[in-house]
């Protein structure tokens, strides 16, 4: 065996003289680690270019119902676009894409204040080239379910949102926030005592920046029965949304 071992290593020894490889064990160890360093970067560097490419590259978004396309109209907003209680076809989206004919994207998250939604405005509405855009943010901004975005940074989230959608050929429409049930909220903790303001400021924007609102306020005319929670709509009150939007796009001579 120690013959064994003796020739294994002078063959070794020969091969790396034949490469010019140095001999010294201490030498061949520094090499590795060079040589694992450079692989561990390259590997780290390949890694973060999979992640930038899946991100720019990512599949059409599923919406809550109907997958975004091309050319379409997209309504972009929270937990009250997305349909949060209600199955994908009951979404006001979706009922709306029903009495069009057409196809309507969902592009609402749970949760999502102004903020966030301009932080995914490109890549969930704007590289899809929209027709018309549905805004309908503020729930989550006037700080029923989280921190409060201010006053003055919601409205310019929302005057940004209208001049980026505009300057990508689409045409942005505003939505007032929906009703809410006080005492049922109070009765469970939560305060909407901001939520006028909220009101008003997607209202001074519509003015400001000559922005086609749609009042979704009078088209629930306080009837807070069409809300499952106090907040979010119940199917009906889905379906009102789409009705009331559906109406608006039917008369483009007031937009």
């Amino acid at each position: 065996m120690a013959q064994i071992g003796a020739r294994f290593l002078a063959l070794r020894a020969s091969r790396h003289a034949a490469l010019g490889l140095p001999g010294r064990p201490g030498v061949r160890r520094r090499l590795r680690a060079m040589r694992c360093a450079w692989c561990g970067g390259a590997a780290a560097l390949l890694f973060a270019l999979v992640l930038v490419l899946a991100a720019c590259n990512r599949p059409p978004r599923e919406s809550n119902g109907t997958p975004c396309r091309q050319h379409s109209i997209i309504a972009f907003g929270d937990s009250i676009t997305f349909g949060a209680g209600l199955a994908p076809s009951l979404s006001y989206p979706a009922r709306l894409s029903a009495l069009l004919g057409k196809p309507v994207c969902n592009a609402g998250v749970n949760g999502n204040t102004t903020t966030l939604g301009l932080a995914r405005l490109h890549a969930d509405v704007l590289r899809f080239a929209p027709t018309d855009v549905l805004i309908l943010f503020g729930t989550n901004d006037c700080g029923l379910f989280g921190p409060t975005v201010p006053l003055a940074p919601f409205r310019s989230n929302l005057e940004e949102m209208v001049r980026r959608i505009r300057s990508a050929g689409g045409t942005p429409i505003l939505m007032s926030l929906t009703p809410f049930n006080a005492p049922l909220l109070r009765q469970n903790g939560l305060n909407p005592s901001a939520w006028s303001s909220y009101d008003a400021a997607i209202r001074a924007v519509a003015t400001a920046d000559s922005v086609s609102l749609i009042d979704l306020g009078r088209a629930f005319g306080g009837n807070v029965q069409l809300l499952a929670d106090g907040i979010h709509p119940t199917a009906a009150g889905a379906a009102l949304i789409a009705r009331t939007v559906a109406d608006f796009l039917a008369a483009p001579a007031i937009r």
